[in-house]
């Protein structure tokens, strides 16, 4: 999750003005374009191999039901808007919506997950 949310908020920053001051925003995301895929594929795979060990748990809990709608989003919204539109906005929105995609998965985490 870090590999991907990470190298999507350093494009996000960038945008925003903040971080990686050296580099445009475009530049940035077309060097991270590769790690982000990466790490995308990875957290789906092991999403998916983790939703396997107990499915009940995982869909009747709100969290993770938001987590995976706010995780689609993000995606589409990467692969969209994202890479079209560098613009302070989009970098907001972007970090918004990922940022609430980890702490959805916190919430799961710490509560009882549906039970």
């Amino acid at each position: 999750m870090a590999l991907s949310v990470g190298t999507i908020a350093m494009v996000d920053f960038a945008m925003l003005g903040v971080g990686l001051r050296g580099q445009s925003p475009a530049k940035l995301l077309r060097e991270t374009e590769l790690l982000t895929g990466v790490g995308l594929v990875i957290v789906i795979s092991s999403g998916m191999a983790l939703f396997s060990t107990d499915p009940f748990r995982y869909y009747y809990s709100p969290d993770f039901r938001l987590k995976m709608l706010l995780l689609l989003v993000g995606c589409v919204y990467n692969y969209t808007i994202h890479r079209r539109v560098m613009s302070k906005l989009v970098g907001a929105i972007s970090l918004a919506i990922w940022i609430a995609v980890v702490f959805c998965g916190l919430f799961f985490g710490f509560t009882a997950g549906g039970y």
